[in-house]
Formats: structure tokens, sequence, C-alpha cells
């Protein structure tokens, strides 16, 4: 039987600048390195026998902090990336409603319509997420 851990990335500029992030590649961020170590040992008895993370750097340094006392080589998947956010990426949370009526209520009462202008949709990133796990579970 094979168990998969899904960690999220830890404290990035996006989350403490208040922007929408998405596949934009920030690094982490002010309380991100307590939250790393408190991380790794955490995660530093857990039997864990290969790792897969995001490219992005606050997914790989997650990553990295995970495999502190492993030392596992760290597979960067792209399909493991957060939502391609289109036009909302680099915008502040508090514009969206502003900028994007529409799909801010979309993102909001209903995620799974939610899709936007130059990104990819809800649905999109599930298969995309999904066909990653299934393709990880048929490897080990």
């Amino acid at each position: 039987m094979t168990r998969i851990l899904l960690v999220r990335h830890c404290e990035a500029m996006g989350n403490t600048q208040g922007v929408f992030q998405g596949q934009i590649d920030c690094d982490i961020s002010g309380n991100a390195p307590a939250q790393l170590e408190l991380l790794a040992l955490r995660c530093r008895n857990m039997p864990i026998d290969v790792m897969y993370s995001s490219p992005l750097t606050r997914a790989y340094k997650t990553a990295c902090a995970i495999d502190r006392y492993h030392h596992l080589p760290i597979h960067r998947d792209r399909r493991l990336m957060e939502i391609n956010g289109g036009e909302w990426e680099g915008k502040a949370w508090k514009d969206l409603p502003s900028l994007f009526p529409e799909e801010a209520l979309q993102w909001n009462t209903c995620p799974w319509e939610f899709a936007p202008k130059g990104g990819e949709s809800m649905r999109s990133v599930y298969d995309r997420m999904w066909r990653a796990m299934t393709d990880i579970v048929d490897r080990n």
C-alpha cells in the first residue's frame, strides 16, 4: 500500500503581501524559517521513501525541510504547481472583488466554476493533480 502525505508550502511572500501568488515563483517569507524548522523536526522520524514537490521555490524549500533528515532526491513535478491564476496573479486579494467581480463571486461561492482569464479552471487543476497523484502511486 502506498501512503501519500500532502504538505502545503510554508508562508510565502505572496501570503504576507496579501497577493494572489498562483504560479508566481515568490520566495518564502518571515515566519517560514521557523515553520520549516518545526516541519523538519515533525517529519524526521516518519518513514518516507520518495519525495515529490512543485518546482515553485516555496514548495521546494518546504520539501527540503521535510527531507532534512531523510536525504532523498526530491522529484520536481510541474503538475503539482498551484493554480495558474491568469489575470489574478500578483493582484492584491483585497482588490479582486472590484477588479473581477464575477470571478471573485465564483471563487467565493462556487469555486468549481472558477476560471480566471488567461489561467486554468479549478476542474483542470483537479484533473492535473489527480493525474500526478495516480502516476506517483503507480511508480511507487
